[in-house]
């Protein structure tokens, strides 16, 4: 009798364990659930970290863009207020120069001026062919005769309403006893926001806006004349 109960209670407790054990467990189904519900948040959280990478990227090269197109646009008007003997300038067409006062002022891709050391200044826009856009170039800078430097790029020229010609400096003159001086330059120029390797990993390149500047400049020197 006492072998009876004793193997009835070992049956009864071999059985709670067992049962014990398919409770703490996991089911197939439940698993699968599970997988689901971790896939669905680790989605969420990659788009949301992409998406701020992606923002912040594109705040990054927006800023360089429009920082570097001030500071060029600043140099280019304080060289144009500071310097002399102001014309118009075309690597292409040796016959553009100033107009006459009466005349609507010219337009042109480039300017030609002496600085206060004597030297002779040309800033002009040429188009760049590894663009694939006859309407983007690159900003240059030369000095008498070396070697020209790229002032700026990925430039989007301006073109005039008749004819369609590309200009980046609209110039009047007016009349003095030296001849035609240069009364007023403006400069309009549209820098497109171009690929930084640094930002690869984000895929974000030409995310940003192309930044259009505009402003006037009048030689001082010629305001004394």
């Amino acid at each position: 009798m006492m072998r009876r109960c004793s193997r009835y209670r070992d049956l009864a407790r071999s059985r709670l364990s067992s049962a014990k054990r398919r409770v703490a467990g996991l089911s197939i189904v439940e698993l699968l659930l599970s997988l689901a519900i971790t896939a669905v948040l680790l989605t969420a959280i990659t788009m949301a970290l992409n998406a701020s990478f992606y923002a912040y990227a594109t705040a990054a090269e927006s800023a360089s863009t429009q920082s570097t197109s001030r500071i060029v646009m600043q140099r280019v008007l304080h060289t144009i207020r500071s310097s002399t003997l102001h014309d118009a300038y075309d690597p292409s067409d040796p016959n553009v120069g100033l107009g006459n006062p009466a005349d609507p002022p010219v337009q042109s891709v480039g300017m030609i001026m002496e600085t206060h050391q004597g030297k002779t200044l040309r800033i002009w826009w040429a188009v760049n062919g590894s663009y694939n856009d006859p309407d983007l170039g690159d900003l240059y800078v030369q000095m008498d005769l070396n070697t020209p430097q790229a002032l700026l790029d990925r430039v989007r020229i301006q073109r005039t309403a008749i004819g369609g010609e590309p200009y980046v400096f609209t110039l009047a003159s007016r009349n003095s006893s030296e001849g035609l001086l240069l009364q007023r330059a403006t400069v309009d120029i549209t820098a497109e926001a171009g690929a930084d390797s640094t930002l690869a990993l984000e895929d974000a390149q030409g995310a940003a806006s192309d930044v259009r500047l505009v402003a006037s400049a009048i030689p001082r020197k010629n305001l004394e004349e």
